[in-house]
């Protein structure tokens, strides 16, 4: 290849495109770090749905079913709310508050 064909780069282009992509993949980095920080449940909300189901079990077993209706619908917004609409807990909450009501 002679030099007229050979490709001729800036110095400061080959750099400024180095730090592009070492910029891009730190952000990357970051952004997946977050969501998967934001995706996991925090542990005083998990242990305050924790607490409000076994609240609900023991008024269950009592036969105090109209006084477990309310720590029942609250486990549900909890879990709504620290697990995702689509978790089993979820399900899980549902079905305790139908049995309860």
């Amino acid at each position: 290849m002679s030099d007229k064909t050979k490709p001729k780069y800036d110095s400061c282009e080959d750099t400024s495109l180095f730090a592009l992509r070492r910029y891009f993949g730190l952000w990357l980095v970051a952004c997946s770090l977050f969501i998967l920080v934001a995706a996991l449940p925090l542990p005083a909300q998990e242990q305050r749905w924790k607490e409000l189901n076994a609240q609900v079990k023991q008024l269950y077993q009592q036969g105090k079913y109209a006084e477990a209706i309310p720590p029942a619908q609250e486990s549900l917004r909890v879990a709504e709310a620290t697990f995702g609409p689509r978790n089993v807990a979820i399900r899980r909450d549902a079905r305790t508050l139908v049995a309860v009501s």
